[in-house]
């Protein structure tokens, strides 16, 4: 049995703004096992993104601020743990890749002095951190020279060409893609157990999209890291996800296989996703399908109900005026709905099962 890495137990994160509470993740759950690729998927809004900072305690106050819940990592919850042990574990046994790397980098530092800056931090090319064959290598040589070959040995990993030229390159010489796979680099640079990758590919043309997820997926093979891949881009699930999550509200309304998720989803919202997903197969006259109505707004939603019953064709009273639970339907898969047994024939609609 495979033995988990990372378990989410109903996360809050609310934002006080204006007298408001924007209850961004509410009794967010999940789980992430060793090696894995687990999947976030949902709109914009939804509390992927806050949910991910959350994890590390990212997320700024004010005007935020993570009201409960449990971040158990390792067996250890880093929501109670101290700052220094939490500056301790990021970077070093979870890193993130943010959404906009031109945002993420620093302008004034070198790629290299930033990668070798976050090795050093954490210690990554000390004696006690390295294989027998590095340190065989690296014997009497200086941390900063060997923090520097590291980072050569990241880049080129990564596929940027000439890493030695480069690394002393400013973020502004690199081009889009070419500043996502240094993030990935920078991510790497201690061997994490956990990476998450938000949005990876935003703002990237679908060559170079490729080209990431590609070499995202080979070093989580290679070195065993976890990877939880937040995007709304289903073909990338697909392609690379061994477990999927599917995020709505602030926290989690259906989750299993891909295979479950693409040939048996049963959350209307899992549906609506699917079938906006433009398809070649059919003919122009079909038109594309869109998710009625428009993404909550999580500062009017009531906590005691579902958030989907705004714009779900199958809401009752019971919707409104209670939140349903995520309940198991087969070994791995589990909905959050009240109605999911009621899905069947808009299910053989948009997948034919």
């Amino acid at each position: 049995m495979e033995e988990t890495l990372l378990e989410v137990r109903d996360l809050r994160t609310w934002f006080f703004t204006g007298g408001t509470i924007v209850r961004a993740v509410d009794g967010l759950s999940y789980t992430v096992k060793k090696g894995e690729c687990a999947a976030i998927i949902g709109e914009s809004g939804s509390g992927k993104s806050v949910g991910a900072l959350s994890l590390l305690r990212l997320v700024p106050f004010p005007p935020g601020k993570i009201m409960g819940g449990q971040v158990i990592y390792k067996g250890e919850d880093l929501l109670s743990c101290s700052e220094e042990r939490i500056r301790s574990i990021r970077g070093r046994e979870i890193s993130m890749i943010f959404q906009e790397p031109s945002t993420a980098l620093n302008p004034v530092m070198t790629i290299g002095a930033q990668i070798v800056e976050n090795i050093m931090l954490h210690n990554g090319v000390s004696d006690e951190n390295l294989t027998v064959e590095e340190r065989t290598r690296w014997q009497g040589v200086p941390l900063r020279q060997r923090a520097m070959d590291r980072a050569k040995e990241l880049l080129s990993l990564v596929d940027i060409p000439n890493p030695t030229a480069r690394i002393k390159d400013y973020p502004f010489q690199f081009s889009g893609g070419m500043q996502q796979r240094a993030m990935i680099a920078m991510a790497m640079s201690c061997n994490p157990k956990l990476l998450i990758a938000d949005e990876p590919t935003t703002a990237l043309d679908v060559t170079v999209q490729a080209q990431v997820l590609e070499r995202l997926n080979s070093l989580r093979a290679r070195f065993g890291t976890a990877l939880i891949i937040i995007t709304h881009n289903l073909g990338v699930v697909a392609r690379y996800a061994s477990s999927v999550k599917i995020m709505y509200g602030g926290s989690i309304v259906e989750e299993g296989s891909p295979q479950d998720i693409f040939e048996h989803p049963l959350h209307p919202y899992t549906l609506g996703l699917i079938r906006a997903v433009p398809r070649l197969d059919l003919p122009r006259s079909h038109g594309l399908h869109t998710i009625e109505g428009e993404p909550p707004n999580m500062a009017l939603i009531p906590p005691n109900c579902c958030p989907f019953h705004f714009r779900c064709r199958y809401a009752d009273e019971q919707c409104r005026s209670h939140r349903p639970e995520l309940q198991a339907q087969s070994d791995h898969h589990r909905c959050a709905c009240f109605h999911a047994d009621q899905t069947g024939a808009e299910r053989q609609e948009v997948c034919g099962i």
